[in-house]
């Protein structure tokens, strides 16, 4: 399996000409222990005349298109994300990529910003049902992580995220693997997140070397069955905080909260101390 990334759109010739896309394509098919490759894309670049190249070039090699379908609550992906795509933009690109013989592999988050543990969970498993419902062929759920100087990086810095715990992710997998083929992510990121979704340090091992192995095996087995003292710490985290609001409220809440100053000071601090 060849996964090849360009921290972009494969298919926006803005960033990678007809030419070159061409070239590598032809350079993948010389080789012939390639049966599988991952390409990505926004779903604004997707388009019938690049997918049908690809056939034609890789010819019965699977390939999958990944897609950034993240949330499919709309609200969460314009207001949390900024990710400005719709949810008809992705089911547009997927009937192209299925027409096309590729397959559809559908990024799906674990806890977007401002979202708490519990709603992060639903809104995943919520995503998945309608990803595969919608002829999605794989999902790779992402555990958001913390990249410097982001939003998220701003919220952690103020006390108001954390990234989700993996107990969390085991969950989102249990929940969702009867529906299709699911893989579980986060951990691949270029550039290195600042942090990942973990537990703690006691069982942060196991249970990442049990995502590997699920990875490995597609064996949901391996997500249960582990128990460690910091679950108490995730139930508190799952309770939330009983506040029945809207998004919209639950944003300007939370920015409300920030001391601003403190909290670029305190960014820009920890990047002076890494430099160092």
């Amino acid at each position: 399996m060849l996964c090849l990334y360009n921290s972009g759109s494969f298919f926006n010739e803005g960033e990678l000409p007809a030419e070159i896309r061409r070239d590598i394509l032809k350079n993948i098919a010389e080789i012939k222990d390639i049966k599988c490759v991952i390409l990505e894309s926004r779903p604004e670049f997707v388009n019938s005349e690049a997918l049908n190249e690809i056939e034609d070039i890789l010819g019965d090699r699977r390939v999958e298109i990944g897609v950034g379908l993240e949330t499919l609550t709309e609200d969460i992906r314009d207001l949390c994300l900024n990710k400005g795509m719709s949810t008809a933009e992705f089911l547009k690109a997927s009937k192209m990529i299925a027409k096309s013989g590729a397959k559809l592999l559908a990024y799906v988050l674990i806890k977007p910003p401002f979202l708490d543990e519990q709603a992060g969970f639903e809104e995943a498993v919520r995503t998945a049902k309608f990803a595969f419902d919608s002829g999605v062929d794989v999902i790779s759920f992402e555990p958001v992580s913390i990249q410097d100087f982001t939003l998220i990086h701003y919220l952690y810095e103020a006390q108001q995220f954390r990234p989700p715990w993996i107990w969390s992710v085991f969950k989102v997998a249990r929940e969702t693997a009867h529906l299709g083929e699911i893989r579980l992510g986060g951990f691949e990121f270029m550039p290195v997140p600042k942090i990942f979704a973990h537990n703690c340090d006691d069982c942060d091992p196991s249970v990442i070397k049990a995502l590997e192995e699920f990875n490995s095996s597609a064996d949901v087995n391996w997500l249960s069955g582990h128990s460690c003292k910091c679950q108490g710490l995730w139930q508190a985290d799952w309770a939330g905080d009983g506040l029945e609001l809207s998004l919209p409220e639950r944003i300007l809440r939370t920015l409300g909260q920030i001391e601003n100053q403190g909290v670029l000071a305190r960014m820009s601090q920890t990047d002076l101390l890494q430099a160092a």
